[in-house]
């Protein structure tokens, strides 16, 4: 593992990824030695300004940000997606699959937003092969992302570098050749020249049709050549060099047609996107493509934007057989782009239109339709607030085969009978248009996996609903009071989102939904949130008003009421010497855990390792129950707690309580285990014997906005802003360790606290859970960016000594 950093940013790099590049504020990694068809493992972080994707459509930024990626991609098929949206940091995950060259290829995109406008952003790719193995890598690198410091002074001094490399070095644009227009062959031959050098097309070179034609131009560089550093890449070189494009809006009646400027790699037409292969870092493409007559001809130069020295000529030619091409996945961006095609060729139909009023007849007449987008024109200013289509024909009964139907920023108000008539149809989205109702037949789509309604006008559902295979359901901002009970009985329905609505009231059958987003006051509000089979407990003993140190201490204080009502007694575990295995069953956190004979080691899951038929989980640590029993009153009086997590993605933990003597026990150190018994960590971690005392644990205030439940009763602890930490460090108390582990305390978080996060995946108030243990990064522990582990349980089964429900998080700047 090694640290790269910029001037406000570092990331810590696993051996695998063997190259790096640090230029201004950003960071390159890759792993050329890994055999790979067409896309080498490799990821980019940098530093970056919000602002730039304000030319991107979206009420929000994540809306703007994952419509860039549509922009740049064109259609991808999401695999996973999440974002955080707090105060503080909003963090945006996606991880999509892409199509290049006929191989599929994983792209991870990762953001995290940072104070007045600007982000770091993270994106990786590698082959969809090697994703499995080398996602845990991919990830170690985005989470191990420290930053500091002015992001708005170091992004100006980027650009002041780079404007002063520019102004020094480019050659003026007078000087840069023109490029040639492109003609076709009067021989009929293919060519490739690189400073009139000609070029032999490898068999990679070929084209597709996906979403988008996709074409590979792809030539054996000869040796005279092989040893030009300005101009190949000496890692790469051997694997061939050229260029591959994407194009959309091109299909014009069966010949890709279109004509396009690059300058330095980029175009200001956003149907085409340019990567180059096995060049010289940082020399791009400036010149012509062109698309013409059954032919694709490139005429320009690669050369750096900041050195005018640099200026090697490319032209190129390649008859295409667009004869053979099969268009039946294209994604027409027009009606003009399907004239020429058999209506049954026309299977994804994008519309993007700022005018249109009325849908046109001859869709209908698409008999193989899958997919219809109907949208306002993206990247337009102003944006328009709705298109004046307002009036659907009441034909969709013959479009048979449709699959996904999405209409957004319309003037359409209700929908024609004919919608009840697409059994065929997954995926159906009517956003930000006028709908004030919705036909009951369309409440009763066979196969309807995902339903999104969201910024309407409706006001009721119908009370019968039959959508046996809806699985998402989002009802976002409409004038919802209540739903019909026959909603929450989908069998398949998992995530079902309501916020923005003036709901008074929800059937009891909405509790078994998995998933419903909604504030948790909403949910408290309307659901039933009682945690089930409560065993009473004194609450008393998790605070710190319960000892009577800890009460004389807290006393003192100039707020001694209103902190006494919130304070807890936490336990504090401080690493002492390392573990040598001499005593069984004492207080241990890492390496391997004494067990009794007759309890196993815990496994879960599918071990894809040749021999191995599952994963052990992680040991994080061990309790000695009857040793802590004179510090608290909360945990059992005898006995071991060991606490075990699968993996920190996953985050399933588990955690087994034994009742018994030390003398049953067999000692860890005996316990071996390779390294592909574990699905990520390396066994074991550095195991520490612990020096162990109780501590006043003290909310923070940073996200009480969220965790008011904190501080009932005490909210004059809340104002000013830096009051609980000059308490803190007003009361008399031994200092706290700088990282330590605990057990009932409070977490920094900034967002919902542990207890809240318990509170809304397994119900009950969230007063009711505790903090059961705290596992901070120290030693070999180190949770993404030196966060915190937690492990929590509702007070109740802590009484009952039953640990089959506990919740496990992760809090990480």
């Amino acid at each position: 593992m090694r640290t790269l950093k910029t001037d406000t940013f570092s990331i810590d790099v696993p051996e695998f990824f063997e190259d790096d590049r640090v230029i201004f504020e950003s960071i390159r990694i890759e792993n050329n030695s890994q055999e790979h068809k067409f896309q080498n493992p490799e990821a980019i972080l940098g530093l970056g300004d919000q602002s730039f994707y304000d030319q991107y459509p979206g009420d929000s930024f994540f809306e703007r940000y994952a419509q860039h990626i549509h922009e740049f991609h064109g259609h991808v098929e999401i695999l996973e997606e999440e974002s955080i949206k707090k105060e503080a940091n909003e963090k945006f995950l996606q991880v999509a699959k892409l199509s290049w060259d006929n191989v599929e290829v994983i792209n991870l995109k990762a953001i995290v937003l940072i104070d007045d406008g600007f982000l770091y952003e993270m994106s990786a790719f590698c082959e969809e092969d090697h994703w499995e193995a080398l996602r845990h890598h991919f990830i170690e690198v985005w989470e191990s992302l420290v930053f500091w410091g002015d992001p708005e002074d170091a992004l100006r001094r980027q650009n002041e570098g780079l404007e002063t490399l520019t102004s020094s070095h480019r050659p003026p644009k007078a000087q840069i050749p023109e490029s040639k227009a492109f003609m076709v062959p009067n021989d009929g031959q293919d060519f490739f020249h690189v400073l009139n050098t000609p070029l032999d097309f490898r068999c990679e070179t070929k084209v597709e049709v996906s979403d988008q034609l996709s074409v590979t131009l792809k030539a054996e560089m000869p040796e005279p050549l092989k040893g030009r550093e300005d101009l190949v890449d000496e890692y790469d070189v051997e694997n061939g060099v050229g260029f591959r494009l994407n194009f959309s809006g091109i299909h014009k009646r069966g010949i890709p047609t279109g004509k396009f400027d690059f300058e330095f790699g980029k175009s200001e037409n956003r149907s085409v996107y340019l990567w180059d292969d096995g060049w010289e870092y940082g020399l791009e493409f400036t010149g012509l493509v062109e698309l013409k007559e059954g032919w694709i001809g490139m005429s320009g130069y690669l050369g750096k934007s900041y050195d005018d020295s640099i200026c090697f000529e490319i032209n190129l030619a390649k008859k295409l057989p667009y004869e053979n091409l099969d268009w039946s996945e294209y994604h027409f961006s027009s009606l003009q782009e399907t004239e020429g095609r058999a209506p049954e060729d026309i299977r994804h139909l994008y519309l993007e239109t700022p005018t249109i009023e009325t849908l046109p007849e001859n869709i209908f007449g698409f008999s193989e339709l899958r997919e219809l987008w109907v949208s306002k024109l993206r990247n337009t200013r102003p944006e328009p607030d709705r298109l004046n289509l307002g009036i659907l024909p009441d034909r969709f009964d013959e479009l048979k085969k449709l699959e996904s139907l999405h209409l957004d920023g319309t003037q359409i108000a209700s929908l024609p009978p004919s919608f009840g008539q697409l059994n065929k149809l997954k995926s159906l989205a009517l956003t930000q248009c006028e709908l004030q109702s919705i036909p009951d037949s369309v409440w009763k789509l066979p196969s309807l996996q995902r339903l999104t309604l969201s910024d309407n006008k409706l006001v009721s559902l119908p009370s019968e609903i039959n959508l046996p295979m809806l699985s998402y359901c989002n009802l976002t901002g409409n004038q919802l009071d209540t739903l019909p009970s026959s909603l929450a009985l989908q069998g398949n329905l998992q995530s079902l989102l309501l916020t923005d609505n003036p709901l008074k009231s929800l059937p009891s059958e909405f509790n078994q939904i998995p998933t419903i987003e909604l504030p948790i006051e909403e949910k408290q509000r309307l659901l039933d949130y009682e945690y089930p089979d409560i065993e009473p407990w004194d609450d008393e003993v998790y605070f710190a008003r319960d000892d009577v140190r800890l009460r004389q201490v807290l006393e003192t204080s100039d707020h001694a009421e209103a902190l006494l009502k919130v304070t807890k007694g936490a336990l504090v575990f401080e690493h002492d010497d390392e573990e040598d295995y001499s005593e069984l069953g004492n207080t241990r956190f890492g390496g391997w855990p004494d067990l009794p004979k007759d309890l196993p080691y815990p496994r879960f899951g599918e071990n894809e390792n040749e021999g191995k038929s599952d994963y052990v989980y992680e040991f994080l640590a061990q309790l000695d129950c009857a040793a802590l029993a004179s510090f608290q009153k909360y945990l059992p009086r005898e006995g071991t707690l060991y606490f075990f997590l699968d993996t920190v993605h996953e985050m399933s933990p588990k955690v087994v309580y034994w009742n018994g003597t030390k003398k049953e026990l067999v000692s860890g150190k005996g316990l071996l285990f390779e390294e592909n018994d574990f699905f990520e960590h390396d066994p074991p971690y550095q195991a520490y014997k612990v020096k162990v005392r109780k501590n006043i644990s003290i909310p923070c205030s940073y996200a009480a906005y969220v965790n008011g439940f904190q501080f009932e009763g005490a909210e004059e602890l809340l104002e000013p802003e830096d009051l609980l930490e000059s308490l803190e460090s007003s009361l008399d108390m031994e200092e706290r360790p700088p990282d330590f582990h605990e057990v009932n305390s409070y977490v920094f978080t900034q967002h919902e606290c542990p207890e809240m996060q318990a509170s809304l995946k397994h119900k009950g108030k969230p007063q009711d859970w505790v903090v059961l243990l705290k596992v901070a990064s120290i030693g070999h522990f180190q949770w993404w960016d030196a966060g915190e582990l937690f492990f929590v349980i509702h007070k109740s089964d802590l009484a009952k000594k039953d640990f089959s429900r506990i919740f496990c998080g992760l809090e990480s700047s």
